[in-house]
């Protein structure tokens, strides 16, 4: 299980990612000001469910809401960066190689949709960081 440090008074723990066929959910546990609290993000949906959220002050219910959003959404493109790279190699090596053009437009496509979802987040030049590291 995983630990996310959303900032100094928010920290995500047991965090944990469930996928099925047509769904893909995390569910983590949320200390706020001493309060556990239950919440599950639904990654198709785009949507952060706070179980218990009347235990939170109203004023920053919203606030949450979006960094833990923010946060399981850069947790989802990071886990795309070992695909990204070898999608990169892989089309690399075929246009290297020579294989045919049918067979490299596949790879390329598929690494200019990874590469399209990690840009879609902001998060372009840390994947190359990682990715030339």
């Amino acid at each position: 299980m995983k630990q996310i440090i959303v900032n100094n008074s928010l920290v995500l723990s047991n965090v944990q990612k469930f996928e099925g066929r047509n769904t893909a959910t995390y569910t983590a546990k949320m200390c706020v000001n001493g309060e556990k609290i239950n919440i599950t993000y639904d990654c198709k949906a785009d949507n952060v469910i706070i179980h218990e959220w009347y235990k939170i002050q109203k004023n920053a219910l919203d606030i949450i809401t979006e960094l833990v959003r923010g946060c399981f959404k850069r947790d989802m493109v990071e886990e795309l960066y070992p695909a990204a790279t070898a999608a990169i190699d892989k089309y690399n090596k075929a246009v290297g190689m020579g294989f045919p053009e049918s067979y490299i437009e596949g790879l390329e496509f598929n690494m200019n949709y990874l590469l399209k979802k990690i840009e879609s987040a902001g998060l372009i030049e840390e994947f190359t960081e990682y990715a030339l590291a």
